[in-house]
């Protein structure tokens, strides 16, 4: 077990990233569905801000996915939510909303626990930018109740 005891054994750890574990197995999950068939990972096509036409603060939502006319943008987090997201996380996906000109909806996709209820959110911006906070069950290795809407 890893603990922060001293002792005199030694003992080996092997740790995982699991956010980017659960980014990896959402987008895997995604790519291998049949009505899905242009997703990106970790794209870096956009920037928040320029300074004399110079990219600053790039953007990278874990999950692009391009269809005809629209946009859908993912970003996967690996914690459990109390009652709402954290406001961190909302601005983030706001940001990715805003520069994909296509995106009007976003997903924050987080781990399936028994108090998780799926969330809608509109932005209430000139353009339609939606919100939707949506649950994996990774027992179940499916979306719980609903997923993402293709």
């Amino acid at each position: 077990s890893f603990s922060p005891y001293k002792g005199s054994e030694i003992a080996f750890a092997l740790l995982f990233d699991m956010n980017k574990l659960f980014e990896s197995y959402i987008g895997d999950y995604l790519r291998k569905k049949d009505e899905i068939e242009n997703l990106k990972l970790q794209d870096r096509e956009h920037h928040l801000a320029y300074i004399d036409r110079s990219a600053r603060f790039g953007l990278r939502p874990d999950i692009v996915i391009e269809k005809e006319n629209e946009i859908i943008v993912c970003d996967t987090k690996w914690k459990t939510m109390s009652k709402e997201p954290s406001q961190e996380d909302v601005y983030q996906l706001y940001a990715y909303g805003t520069k994909y000109e296509k995106c009007k909806k976003v997903y924050l996709i987080y781990p399936f626990v028994d108090s998780s209820n799926p969330l809608k959110y509109d932005f209430g911006i000139g353009k339609s930018l939606e919100l939707e906070v949506i649950y994996f069950n990774l027992h179940m290795n499916d979306f719980h109740e609903r997923g993402i809407e293709i």
